[in-house]
């Protein structure tokens, strides 16, 4: 017999940013990839995915939207720009 599962909400899991690479290690634009659990109204997880996107800036697909792919370009030089400071780099 099928069950009805409502879908109630999605939790995120984590969210990694990571330089990307192209061909001969050269950089290309940053990732994202967030990982989520997707909860039915019971309070279980119902499924875990992830999903990977790319700055505007790389030749990688799918890419950010141009407000996101800033937010997360200039988070990304924000953490850089303190962690060279902090270590004197």
């Amino acid at each position: 017999m099928a069950k009805t599962i409502t879908l109630s909400a999605t939790k995120v899991q984590s969210i990694v940013v990571n330089q990307s690479f192209g061909p001969e290690e050269l950089e290309n634009g940053i990732s994202c990839t967030v990982s989520y659990t997707v909860v039915d109204d019971a309070g279980d997880s119902a499924m875990h995915k992830s999903s990977t996107k790319y700055t505007t800036d790389s030749t990688f697909s799918p890419q950010l939207s141009g407000d996101s792919a800033k937010l997360l370009t200039d988070f990304w030089n924000s953490i850089e720009s303190a962690m060279l400071e902090r270590e004197e780099l």
